[in-house]
Parts: C-alpha cells; structure tokens; sequence
C-alpha cells in the first residue's frame, strides 16, 4: 500500500526515535547586533556550502566548533537514543564514538535533504513504497542496536539510501527565488525556544556560562553558535518542528 510521508510526520518520527537532549531556537540575551550580523553571515555561508555539495559532512567538517569534546557531546546528545532507546539491559559502550558519528551525519544528511527538496522544489518522497520501506524500519524498529556494525547497516546506511532520494528532489537554482521565500515564510515553527537549556547541556563539555549563544533560523533549522578563537562556529543545530 503506498505510503504518504508528510515532511512534517518524516523530521517529527526522525526526531523522537533520535531524540536530543536539547530543544532549539532563540537567541542568547546581551548578543550584540553586530555579532549576531556575523553569525547570520556564517549561516549564509553554511547554506551556500551545504547546496554546492548537498553533502552535511561539508557542515561537520567545515563549520561546527573544533572542541572535540563539545563535538563529542553534540554527537552523543543527537544519538542518546540510538544507544539508549529500550536498551536498558546493554551496556553503553557497545557502540563506538566513530559509530556514532557516522549516524549523526547520516542523521543530518537526511534532514538537510530534506529540508532542501521541501523548500526548494516541494518535491519530497510520497508514496514510494521502498522509501516507505526503509523509513519504517527505522522509526517502527522494534529493538535496540546491539553494536557499531548493527548501527551502521541499519541506521546509517538506511539513512544514507533516504537521503540520496531526497536529493532527487532539490532544485538548487530555485535557492532564493520567490517560490522558495514563500515556502519558507509559510513553515510553521512548532518548536520553542530555550537557549538556557542547551546552555546547560553543552556545560558538561566545558562551555561557559559567560558564553554568548547565537541562533540563526535557515528553512527548518536553528543554527546555535558560539565564537571560537575569534570564529562562529556551530555549536548545534536542532529542528523548528517539533512535530
């Protein structure tokens, strides 16, 4: 039977089977104009990066702090409950760090082409029964990964597989013009703000209090950066759906 994967019901089901620590939007009290110009300009050019490669490791490798251990904890925040999810009884070693990472930019891939086939063309995966398929094994999976190879082949590369689908439907040149403004001007943003909290989650790896927080809004994202020797740097990068 064919399936109908609404763009809201696809991030909404991405986003409690991999839920996040933190919630997102924002933007941290006593923020200057002129810094938050900058952090806007890093967006752009967060944007402008991710459409020439339609790739989210460009993103990674590119623009996110350098901190390994604020990287470490963003990773472990996006994929607490790809280790945790009713895995009560193993331990939580059993994957890797390097595992995990391959999910969380698998993870974004997926997100970020979807966001783009959405607000670029409209044209998002409908009623393909193995989209639907591979979807479904992961939000309907009904145990725990059990280890990094599990991981790999049944998170990660079924993620990989979704996100090639929806690169079918981004239109780059449509970037920009006015059916993509519009687009974006009638998203619904059904997730609120809380810098505090990711404040609190991100201390764990050594982020100050007296650290500025800056939050962009690209199509169905919340950019959160912080400066790093002198750079904005991404910090986290959470939906505006909540679902």
């Amino acid at each position: 039977m064919a399936r109908r994967i609404q763009v809201r019901f696809v991030v909404a089901a991405i986003l409690i089977i991999c839920s996040v620590a933190a919630t997102a939007t924002g933007q941290a009290a006593g923020s200057s104009g002129e810094k938050q110009n900058l952090a806007e300009l890093t967006a752009d050019q967060i944007v402008k990066r991710f459409y020439e490669t339609l790739q989210f490791k460009t993103i990674w490798d590119e623009f996110y702090v350098k901190d390994e251990k604020l990287r470490n904890l963003e990773v472990e925040a996006i994929t607490f409950n790809l280790v945790r999810y009713r895995a009560e009884q193993l331990p939580n070693m059993r994957i890797t760090m390097a595992a995990r990472e391959r999910a969380y930019i698998a993870q974004y891939n997926f997100l970020m082409t979807l966001s783009g086939a959405a607000f670029t063309s409209g044209d998002v995966p409908m009623g393909d029964d193995e989209y639907g398929k591979r979807y479904e094994s992961i939000t309907r999976r009904p145990k725990p990964y059990a280890n990094s190879e599990e991981l790999d082949r049944e998170f990660t590369s079924v993620m990989n597989q979704l996100s090639d689908a929806n690169r079918k439907g981004i239109v780059t040149e449509n970037v920009g013009s006015t059916a993509y403004n519009l687009r974006i001007h009638k998203f619904e943003e059904t997730n609120p703000a809380d810098v505090k909290r990711i404040r609190e989650v991100f201390a764990e790896a050594g982020l100050k209090e007296s650290s500025s927080i800056y939050v962009v809004q690209r199509e169905m994202f919340h950019i959160y950066m912080i400066e790093e020797n002198g750079e904005f740097r991404v910090l986290s990068i959470l939906s505006r759906n909540r679902g």
